[in-house]
């Protein structure tokens, strides 16, 4: 839906406009209505609207100098301009400003239902544009190893987005399981990112949306997790869908975005449905201690029937990431961590002549003897009796 904003000191005309236009056969929807520039202003900017139209002549800013601080704050805005005026100047400087159409009070309602409806099928396709273009960047920026500074510096100006070459960056993977939200999501990481000043660009691939934004001055990735984390919350609560959102660590500079892209992978394949709100941040020291809350896991539950699956669980990962995880932080599965403190727990255990080798085999977690003796000897080179009648 194309928002839009009424910038008028005439109630009757803003009224009239609510009351007597069919803005949904135009799609949009007027989403607040403001009495003077300043509040012009203030409205767009919480509100980021794709159209303002805007009274020409109003006290404390008139509607010129409103239109030339929208341009610069929102650079894709489309203006209108109201008048009751035939007043040269006036319409000299809307043609200076690029507005879109400049109307005459008493508007005409049925010229002005058509004029909505060319303006906001421009800004429709003005939005397939620049997200071709935005995705483009982004794909340049995540999957290739050289940067071309300048290639990145010419697509920002072209999606109008000032985004510094220098300085902290961060990536973002927002997941969900219905694409029917996808823009819905854009549209909640535009007003919350708007409300932190946070300058950044995303795009919509394969279910997921990938939002690569400068760090703000004295900004934390801690900060950031919390923002990711309402936006998820929100979007969860309010939609019929699961969401998550994986983020990387902070790198320096927009040509390492690659980086911060791989890690937010990571983060995102770390994430199990079962936490509440599922956002993760990158961290490698946070994964040594994952996987020695793995290993203390398994100390102290190899006697009882545990898999892959329990193991994850407790540590609140997927199986699928928990087994990427160990293997890449050890070199060799969970799964020969797990037989290792078993084996080992049986070479004491059978050092007990009281104890029958079922017994034992079910006393490191092994309901099946046969099965018990058969890894026991492909461990250590011999059945569980050789070993006891040396031992």
């Amino acid at each position: 839906m194309v928002k839009a904003i009424i910038v008028d000191d005439e109630q009757m005309t803003r009224k009239g406009l609510l009351n007597y236009v069919d803005w949904s056969s135009a799609g949009i929807e007027v989403v607040g209505e403001a009495t003077d520039g300043l509040e012009g202003i203030e409205l767009a900017r919480s509100t980021n609207p794709d159209i303002a139209i805007c009274d020409v002549r109003m006290p404390k800013m008139d509607g010129i100098k409103l239109a030339e601080h929208l341009k610069e704050l929102l650079p894709n805005c489309k203006i209108i301009f109201l008048s009751g005026y035939s007043d040269k100047e006036y319409l000299k400087s809307a043609i200076q400003i690029k507005a879109v159409d400049y109307v005459e009070k008493p508007v005409n309602l049925k010229e002005f239902q058509e004029l909505l409806k060319r303006t906001a099928e421009s800004c429709r396709e003005d939005k397939k544009k620049l997200a071709y273009l935005q995705r483009g960047l982004i794909d340049h920026l995540i999957k290739d190893e050289v940067i071309d500074l300048d290639r990145v510096n010419d697509g920002l100006k072209h999606i109008r987005v000032q985004l510094p070459l220098d300085g902290k960056y961060f990536c973002v993977i927002f997941t969900l399981s219905n694409y029917q939200y996808e823009h819905c999501i854009l549209q909640k990481i535009s007003l919350e990112f708007d409300k932190e000043n946070i300058k950044y660009i995303a795009g919509i691939e394969l279910g997921e949306i990938i939002v690569i934004g400068s760090a703000p001055e004295d900004g934390t990735i801690e900060a950031i997790k919390i923002l990711c984390s309402k936006i998820v919350n929100d979007i969860k609560g309010n939609n019929k869908t699961d969401m998550a959102a994986g983020i990387g660590d902070f790198v320096e500079g927009i040509s390492n975005i690659g980086k911060a892209y791989k890690q937010a992978k990571e983060a995102v394949k770390s994430i199990n449905k079962k936490m509440k709100i599922p956002v993760a941040v990158f961290d490698l020291n946070k994964d040594r201690a994952i996987i020695r809350s793995i290993e203390r896991y398994i100390e102290n539950n190899y006697k009882n029937n545990i898999g892959v699956n329990s193991i994850a669980e407790s540590v609140y990962l997927t199986p699928q990431y928990l087994c990427i995880l160990y293997k890449k932080e050890t070199g060799r599965t969970v799964n020969d961590y797990l037989t290792e403190v078993r084996m080992e727990a049986a070479r004491e255990l059978l050092k007990d002549l009281t104890l029958k080798l079922y017994e034992v085999a079910d006393k490191v977690g092994f309901n099946d003897p046969n099965y018990f003796a058969k890894v026991f000897k492909k461990t250590f080179g011999y059945k569980p009796s050789e070993y006891r009648d040396k031992n």
